[in-house]
């Protein structure tokens, strides 16, 4: 669900995944999708959540009017699933977002 609403998983993370996380991945870092729907790799393929996951529209597609632009900016940098790449709270708040 996370990739769908955020974008992909970044390949550094994927490839830093700890323990059993990494059986998760394909050799190129893609999330072994729908294969994990029934929750484990050992759980059958749920198929209803797997048509879920299909109909959800990405969190910037929702975002998508001229009044919210402020607002997908900063979540846009906010969201970034490596930490390391992520904005931190100093600079949210210096967002056009939050001006008067």
């Amino acid at each position: 669900m996370m990739e769908k609403l955020c974008g992909p998983i970044p390949l550094e993370m994927a490839r830093d995944a700890k323990n059993d996380a990494k059986d998760c991945f394909d050799w190129e870092g893609i999330l072994d999708w729908p294969a994990l729907s029934g929750g484990s790799l050992t759980q059958h393929r749920d198929k209803k959540a797997e048509k879920e996951v299909d109909n959800t529209r990405s969190l910037m597609d929702r975002l998508s009017s001229t009044k919210e632009t402020e607002l997908r900016e900063m979540l846009d940098k906010l969201l970034v699933l490596n930490p390391n790449h992520r904005v931190g709270a100093a600079e949210t708040l210096e967002a056009r977002y939050f001006d008067p």
